[in-house]
């Protein structure tokens, strides 16, 4: 699953010592050969903790290396995460742009439709006013 690695440099330069450490061990320094490959026990032979630490140290190189490239696959998703809010924003505000416009929409002509209706009333009770005046002096005329 994992390729193309690139180690830390400073991992690489103390994995290049750790080599040449046991590259020295090996020969004693003198070219000379170990013991241990004689088939002779030495001190240097026993496990020490430093092996440990060279463990801890790949472990923790490989954990840095999986950190850095689980990064920008996290980043990707972080921002497609805020693009989908953005856009699901963006689309309830013009949703609530258009509402806000119909309704002052219909309002308007709602307005409209009141005054016509009020125009017309006073148009029927003007209408109606002047019939009363005309029969009333009709009426004062035959009376009189």
């Amino acid at each position: 699953m994992l390729s193309d690695i690139q180690l830390p440099e400073e991992y690489a330069k103390g994995l290049e010592g750790l080599l040449l450490k046991e590259q020295e061990r090996r020969t004693d320094g003198r070219g000379d050969r170990h013991p241990a490959e004689a088939g002779e026990d030495c001190r240097a032979c026993k496990p020490k903790r430093g092996g440990q630490k060279v463990k801890q140290a790949e472990g923790a190189a490989q954990s840095r290396v999986v950190e850095a490239k689980a990064r920008p696959t996290h980043a990707i998703h972080a921002a497609a995460q805020r693009r989908s809010r953005l856009s699901r924003a963006s689309w309830r505000a013009e949703a609530r742009k258009e509402a806000t416009i119909q309704n002052a929409e219909a309002d308007a002509q709602a307005k409209v439709i009141d005054s016509k209706a009020e125009l017309e009333r006073r148009n029927l009770l003007g209408d109606a006013e002047a019939n009363r005046v005309r029969l009333m002096a009709k009426a004062n005329a035959e009376r009189g």
